[in-house]
């Protein structure tokens, strides 16, 4: 059976974690701005994190700005590493552009400072509550690890392509099925998280005359309807489609995390 890798983008980087977390932002911040935690004093100043600890400079920056962003696809200068300098989040690394007003940065790094001060003086001042807790005897991870949390879930999202049924197996020897969501907020996170690729999920059906099931043969809500007449359903750009069995996708993984299937019920105190 083939099985094709697809066009994942990647980031090199020197430390596997780092990297996995820049790509899970990388890919989740879709076409909106986000502010992250870098700033500096001025340009002459080494930038630092919001807890004071200094930036490692994993992402070579240039320019005069205050604050860092992520660039949109496609911005980054050839052979810098793709990092400028401002404010923002965008498509795939940091990258720099001009302050609209030096007054501007100063007032939010002054704001910045102040609120934090202001946090830490009052987790100071508050007077600490302690409460019982019932120990689990064992510690459980949430999800493995290159699988994402949401709610009381995981998700896995493969890298490489092949056929519906082949996803199942996949899925099945991780211990789950191919993805199923079961309110909007999780198919809110599985259509943005994928990106532009096509992923099989687990709902199938026999026929077109039958109606649509998930992996454990419970019936689906029809929460969104299924576009097209073929047995088998992928994430698309325009929803849920059907598609033959047989063709090529990417695919997602679902299942309980750990702390769901593990943890015990509370006991009354």
């Amino acid at each position: 059976m083939n099985i094709t890798r697809a066009s994942l983008p990647m980031l090199n980087t020197t430390c596997s974690c780092r990297r996995e977390k820049w790509n899970f932002l990388g890919r989740y911040e879709g076409t909106f701005d986000y502010w992250i935690g870098l700033h500096r004093a001025s340009s002459k100043h080494p930038w630092m994190w919001t807890d004071n600890t200094e930036y490692n400079n994993m992402f070579v920056y240039h320019m005069n700005a205050q604050c860092l962003k992520k660039p949109e696809e496609g911005e980054s200068s050839p052979g810098t590493g793709g990092v400028h300098s401002y404010k923002i989040l965008q498509r795939n690394s940091l990258r720099a552009i001009s302050p609209e007003s030096s007054a501007k940065l100063y007032c939010c790094c002054g704001v910045i400072m102040v609120l934090t001060v202001a946090v830490v003086a009052l987790s100071v001042a508050l007077p600490a509550t302690k409460t019982e807790q019932i120990l689990i005897n064992k510690t459980y991870a949430a999800c493995p690890k290159n699988w994402i949390g949401v709610g009381n879930k995981c998700f896995y999202f493969s890298e490489y392509t092949s056929n519906w049924t082949f996803a199942q197996t996949f899925c099945m020897a991780q211990e789950a099925q191919l993805a199923r969501f079961d309110n909007e907020k999780e198919l809110n996170f599985l259509m943005r998280y994928k990106a532009n690729f096509d992923s099989w999920i687990g709902l199938h059906r026999e026929s077109s005359e039958h109606p649509w099931k998930w992996t454990d043969n419970t019936e689906y809500n029809n929460m969104i309807p299924i576009q097209g007449v073929e047995t088998c359903a992928y994430l698309s750009g325009n929803g849920i489609s059907s598609s033959r069995h047989y063709i090529p996708r990417i695919w997602i993984c679902s299942k309980l995390n750990n702390y769901s299937l593990h943890c015990p019920t509370p006991v009354p105190v």
